[in-house]
């Protein structure tokens, strides 16, 4: 038998690339800003004078180690609330959905099947909610014409009843019956596979 589910990717295509090209550039920013930093912060002039160069030279190699830790300091600082704010709104366009989904799950089993999943455009499983609300529209339309196929069956089963106590001919009511009782079966059936 042919299966009619095709197979869709849940989160969207680049996803993991455009996190990681995300986080390569904040590495890269940081970079550029702590090394711009630390040459603005001990960038002096050379004078003329060879004294005055050696001077400013050990000034430099006296305070560049306690420079250098002061801008690194900053440097990781820097990346650590990049990487933070960046897995933060990462994170929430993947764990809302997720806890949407669960919501919406658990309305769908209460019977509840006249609403609609939305995700925003850039949720990481944004095509999952059409996938998913399509089920819901299929397990819908099966239920309704389940209910009326039921109704039907409760119908002709009155008017058996009322035949019978008559003591009027039931044999046509009796395959109305039968009938409307082979197509729930059949309802039935697709609903299980």
């Amino acid at each position: 038998m042919d299966n009619p589910l095709k197979l869709t990717e849940m989160v969207k295509r680049g996803y993991l690339t455009r996190f990681l090209l995300l986080l390569i550039c904040i590495f890269i920013i940081g970079t550029t800003v702590s090394a711009l930093y630390l040459y603005l912060d001990i960038y002096r002039p050379l004078d003329t004078h060879y004294s005055a160069i050696l001077s400013i030279i050990t000034e430099i190699k006296e305070t560049l180690i306690i420079r250098t830790i002061r801008i690194n300091a900053f440097f990781y600082l820097l990346i650590s609330a990049g990487i933070v704010i960046l897995g933060i709104l990462y994170s929430h366009r993947i764990a809302g959905p997720l806890y949407r989904i669960k919501l919406y799950a658990k309305m769908v089993g209460e019977g509840r099947l006249d609403s609609d999943i939305k995700f925003r455009y850039k949720d990481a499983i944004h095509s999952f909610g059409k996938s998913f609300n399509d089920m819901t529209k299929s397990y819908s339309d099966r239920v309704t014409v389940l209910i009326s196929e039921i109704q039907q069956f409760k119908d002709a089963i009155a008017e058996l009843k009322s035949l019978t106590e008559k003591g009027k001919d039931t044999e046509i009511a009796m395959k109305k019956v039968l009938e409307q009782d082979n197509r729930i079966k059949k309802l039935l059936n697709t609903i299980r596979l």
